[in-house]
């Protein structure tokens, strides 16, 4: 199994322990699924959601949500 050795951990099943980890963690995982969808590499509230599918709005959307609440932490 392969994985980005530039997240903010080495181990991909560890939980980030602080809002730092944890936000540079959702930028590796947000950029990996903009890479694997073909989106433009723009911030999740820039994504133009006209042009996205049902299912990319949804992921993104829960993103963003996931976002906020790390920020809030």
């Amino acid at each position: 199994m392969s994985y980005n050795t530039s997240m903010a951990t080495n181990n991909p099943f560890q939980i980030p322990n602080n809002s730092y980890d944890a936000i540079a963690f959702l930028c590796d995982v947000y950029s990996d699924y903009c890479t694997k969808e073909n989106l433009p590499q723009v911030s999740a509230d820039e994504q133009n959601f006209g042009e996205l599918t049902q299912r990319q709005v949804l992921w993104i959307e829960h993103f963003i949500d996931v976002w906020d609440a790390v920020q809030d932490w």
